[in-house]
């Protein structure tokens, strides 16, 4: 039997991007001197480059690692624990949860301009209206502290996810276990987490 069970996995890559701009923090791991490096950080995602952009500290010894080496990036998605009252106690206790794993190739962001331009992305993305308030007002000083900080990019080889969401339970206990993942989801992310429940029919 294959591992994890294909009814855990999700492979379409349009939903995994979803999940992935919807979600947007990862943990990022870089192997160095035969030991993980791990950081967690915001990315944003190139649909069409299939390419994450982000950024972490330099003085991040990640920073250092970023010269094409392989990295993996861990997106985590809302959780629950799924007690088994749920099927009457006919069942053992288990997680239902949404996870998005991102391999590829990981290359430092040189230059200035692109490094600049990526923090304004972000900016937008993130401060969406006020985008414009914040940077008249701060926008000088984040120019400043450009230097501190590691842009880069990771070019997408593969992308798989954990979406253990009861697939293979009867329709009944799957909408009782969704519900209660949907109980433990922060607001900001409901409406996307709407798109995988399950049918009602």
């Amino acid at each position: 039997m294959s591992y994890p069970p294909r009814y855990h996995l999700e492979l379409d890559e349009n939903i995994l991007f979803d999940a992935i701009e919807a979600l947007r923090h990862a943990t990022l791991v870089v192997m160095a001197d035969n030991r993980n490096l791990v950081s967690f950080t915001p990315f944003l995602l190139d649909r069409e480059r299939r390419v994450l952009r982000g950024h972490i500290a330099r003085r991040n010894p990640q920073a250092d690692c970023l010269d094409g080496r392989r990295v993996d990036a861990i997106f985590h998605g809302p959780h629950a624990y799924i007690s088994p009252r749920l099927n009457g106690n006919d069942d053992v206790p288990t997680w239902n949860y949404v996870n998005v794993h991102v391999a590829g190739r990981a290359q430092a962001i040189t230059d200035e301009a692109r490094s600049w331009q990526l923090l304004r992305d972000m900016i937008e993305t993130f401060e969406g209206a006020n985008t414009d308030a914040y940077l008249a007002g701060y926008g000088d000083r984040l120019r400043r502290l450009l230097p501190g900080i590691q842009a880069f990019e990771i070019a997408i080889d593969e992308t798989n996810g954990r979406f253990k969401l009861g697939r293979n339970d009867p329709p009944d206990l799957q909408q009782r276990t969704f519900e209660a993942l949907r109980a433990e989801t922060p607001p900001s992310l409901r409406a996307w987490l709407e798109t995988l429940a399950p049918s009602s029919s």
